[in-house]
């Protein structure tokens, strides 16, 4: 038996055909003695076929489980010990705290500059590059290919 009739028994035995298939395979039984033998004999192989038992669980097994849920439920939480739980919320508070004062960091140096003497000068100056910018791309024709961003 070819690798493809084999593939096709297989198939035909699981169900795994389209109804077109099957009428196909069906077809070429019907004209093929030999292979209807064979299909007959892979079909006593695989309705001998049985799963094995489930084996049984280890002893002690459903009072492990039983315990660990209620543990569970009873928000016990052992896999870490007091020190780790006090360290992890000591880091947390550390982390808000050093995020919130960066941030205020931040945000202040900018309030400084904008509002300095000098930082005024600046901004003026920027306000100015940015309008000459502005003004020499709007006589400008765009690249071929590329869409205008106005």
């Amino acid at each position: 038996m070819s690798r493809r009739q084999e593939i096709d028994v297989a198939r035909h035995l699981t169900g795994e055909e389209s109804p077109e298939e099957r009428r196909a395979f069906e077809a070429r039984l019907a004209a093929d003695a030999g292979l209807a033998r064979r299909l007959e004999r892979r079909r006593r192989l695989w309705e001998g076929l049985e799963l094995p038992p489930p084996a049984p669980a280890p002893p002690g097994f459903a009072a492990r489980v039983a315990a660990r849920a209620r543990a569970a439920v009873a928000g016990d939480f052992a896999p870490l010990p007091g020190w780790a739980r006090a360290a992890a919320g000591v880091a947390l508070v550390a982390g808000t705290l050093a995020g919130v004062g960066l941030g205020r960091f931040a945000s202040g140096a900018t309030e400084v500059a904008t509002t300095s003497a000098a930082g005024s000068a600046v901004w003026e100056e920027e306000e100015s590059l940015a309008a000459s910018y502005l003004a020499a791309t709007a006589t400008e024709e765009p690249p071929t290919g590329v869409e205008s961003p106005r």
